[in-house]
């Protein structure tokens, strides 16, 4: 049952990771990953995830600060 919650709350953390799209959003997935993989480092998935999202983030930043 414990193995069934730990999947439960890794899938919607990838769900957020994919659908965050609110610089509030990202930060807030960003932050849940980190937690998770303080736990665990051996997540390759979750780890993807949170870099294409700080990637994703940086470069709506850009885009914003931009003036054309």
């Amino acid at each position: 049952m414990e193995e069934d919650n730990r999947l439960h709350d890794r899938q919607e953390l990838l769900d957020r990771l994919a659908g965050a799209r609110t610089p509030a959003e990202s930060a807030n997935a960003r932050a849940a990953a980190d937690s998770w993989l303080a736990g665990n480092p051996e997540d390759d998935d979750v780890r993807r995830a949170r870099e294409r999202l700080e990637a994703a983030s940086s470069e709506e930043d850009l885009e914003e600060g931009s003036p054309t």
